[in-house]
């Protein structure tokens, strides 16, 4: 949706648009300051990301061990 006001912002007010597409302008300008400014995420936002890179960096590692022969028992 983030996309479709950006590009019809331009012709109506991204009130209107809002209004017809059900939506909060805030939530239009929250997810906007989200994707210029990732430090604005909410704190749920940033844990969940550094759960997702440590279980990353746990695959990662294990395919590492598995590609040069290496066993992880």
């Amino acid at each position: 949706m983030t996309r479709f006001i950006e590009e019809h912002r331009q012709t109506y007010v991204v009130g209107s648009i809002c209004r017809v597409l059900s939506i909060a302008p805030s939530a239009y300008y929250a997810t906007v300051a989200r994707q210029k400014n990732p430090c604005v995420r909410s704190q749920k936002d940033k844990e969940l990301c550094d759960d997702i890179r440590r279980v990353w960096n746990i695959i990662s590692a294990s395919m590492e061990r598995a590609r040069s022969g290496i066993s992880s028992t």
